[in-house]
């Protein structure tokens, strides 16, 4: 699916360990979109499928923000290659980790934490 660069996702305040696989289609290219939450903390890492030589070209952008749009949390990482190991990947310099501590003021009244992942050229 093309989702015009962008991907909004309802994380539940469930302290259960969750994890979310998609496949992203942006700027004529895919993406696989990896997320996983253990033990209240928010791992997000975003791999390019494609030549190698592409994998820089990317970053994305993971903001979260409250429903009144009075705070926001915002981080911008490269994209990784597709074919590393995964738990390479989730390790913390490759990859996005936010703490409960920081993303809980961020919650609906009904506990629900929207993530915007927006996918970005390099110098754009």
């Amino acid at each position: 699916m093309d989702y015009n660069a962008q991907y909004l996702l309802l994380l539940p305040s469930s302290n259960d360990s969750i994890q979310f696989y998609k496949y992203l289609f942006a700027f004529n290219q895919i993406f696989n979109y990896r997320l996983e939450i253990h033990r209240g903390t928010i791992y997000v890492a975003l791999n390019y499928i494609g030549p190698a030589e592409n994998d820089l070209k990317y970053q994305y952008k993971v903001i979260v923000r409250n429903s009144d749009d009075t705070g926001c949390l915002m981080a911008t990482v490269l994209v990784r290659i597709f074919y590393e190991i995964e738990d390479y990947v989730f390790s913390s310099k490759n990859c996005l980790k936010l703490h409960h501590d920081l993303t809980e003021r961020f919650r609906t009244e009904k506990g629900d934490l929207a993530v915007l992942l927006k996918i970005v050229r390099v110098g754009e």
